[in-house]
């Protein structure tokens, strides 16, 4: 899911998971993991990467 936020509508949101700008959070089962880092080191140079990053976080969480 994406959110903007300056949409006045996801405030909710951006409380809840302390979002100030460009952030990559994978959330799921009560649990929060911040790759905004890894997306930012590695989404231009290392795409491969960062994909497996994603997928290592989720799987890790199923």
């Amino acid at each position: 899911m994406s959110v903007d936020v300056e949409d006045e509508s996801q405030q909710a949101l951006i409380e809840k998971y302390q979002v100030s700008g460009q952030t990559l959070l994978i959330v799921g089962n009560d649990k929060k993991i911040d790759l905004t880092n890894d997306a930012f080191l590695n989404a231009r140079t290392n795409p491969d990467k960062l994909k497996e990053k994603i997928k290592q976080t989720i799987d890790s969480m199923l």
